[in-house]
């Protein structure tokens, strides 16, 4: 894969009426960074030398941008990021206009929707969840299990209920009592239970999927808690996301499964970057 090998796209404009800038021919970076916590997931981008009226397609906190890359011989471009624009700003740098942008998936719906309801005793936990899934507006992404869970009537709740705030708030509290995690992934609300993998095909990292060099053993902290895990570094896969599970080959670790925790992708298509780092934990079945 060479760096002439690479492609990248980026759409802009309004949910469901973004509109297609192709960027084959301009410089673009990017830094994203993603997590399995509720924490948002965020991008910084640049694009170099864009003309202004392209520029300005993107001065809206309301718009969505969607980031596409990859390798042209190797799949094509694929989804790598989806958000809303947090943060605008042109600089100029010796002959370059810079446009630099700051993204978070799904930062306006979880920092901006409420949460009004009250509940009759008996009320199932899962309708709540259903309830503020649907209010939050954001598509639900799920496993088989946690589907059919959805509709059922488990874990009700012994009193009536009432709940008012920030729907993420209330999002969070229904998390603990389902004894769930979630995270918004390319604009769509991943539900998994906690510590557990979705439903998407395992990829296999190794020296001829892009694999570079060998997983580093780190120990790192998630919600207060010390971990042991793997540093994974590869060449851009823009497919692999948090709760994904990876299968890993190397010459010290044969057929090892791993659950994706966070990684992030950092690229420029003019520059040696190009690259997918991810902290992953041993995951056993």
């Amino acid at each position: 894969m060479s760096l002439f090998d690479r492609v990248i796209s980026i759409t802009v404009g309004k949910k469901g009426t973004e509109e297609g800038l192709s960027f084959s021919d301009s410089r673009s970076t990017f830094a994203i960074k993603k997590t399995s916590k509720e924490e948002t997931n965020t991008a910084d981008v640049e694009i170099y030398n864009l003309s202004e009226s392209t520029r300005e397609k993107f001065n809206s906190i309301d718009n969505i941008v969607t980031i596409q890359a990859g390798y042209a011989n190797f799949g094509g471009e694929k989804i790598l990021f989806v958000g809303n624009i947090l943060d605008y700003s042109t600089i100029k740098n010796k002959a370059d206009v810079i446009l630099k942008l700051k993204l978070g998936d799904g930062a306006k719906q979880l920092n901006e929707t409420s949460f009004s309801k009250s509940y009759k005793e008996g009320t199932s936990g899962w309708t709540v969840l259903d309830d503020i899934i649907k209010k939050l507006g954001l598509p639900k992404n799920v496993t088989e299990r946690i589907a059919g869970l959805l509709s059922s009537k488990s874990d009700q709740y012994a009193n009536a209920l009432s709940m008012t705030g920030l729907a993420k708030d209330q999002l969070d509290k229904i998390m603990t009592k389902l004894q769930l995690e979630y995270s918004v992934q390319n604009g769509k609300l991943k539900i998994l239970d906690k510590d557990g993998v979705d439903d998407e095909n395992i990829v296999l990292l190794d020296s001829d999927s892009g694999l570079i060099g060998h997983p580093i053993k780190k120990t790192k902290k998630k919600n207060n808690k010390k971990i042991v895990g793997y540093d994974i570094k590869s060449l851009l896969r823009p497919e692999i996301e948090p709760g994904n599970q990876i299968a890993v080959n190397s010459f010290d670790i044969k057929n090892g499964l791993f659950r994706v925790e966070s990684i992030e992708h950092r690229g420029d298509n003019y520059g040696n970057d190009w690259v997918s780092d991810m902290f992953c934990v041993e995951y056993k079945t």
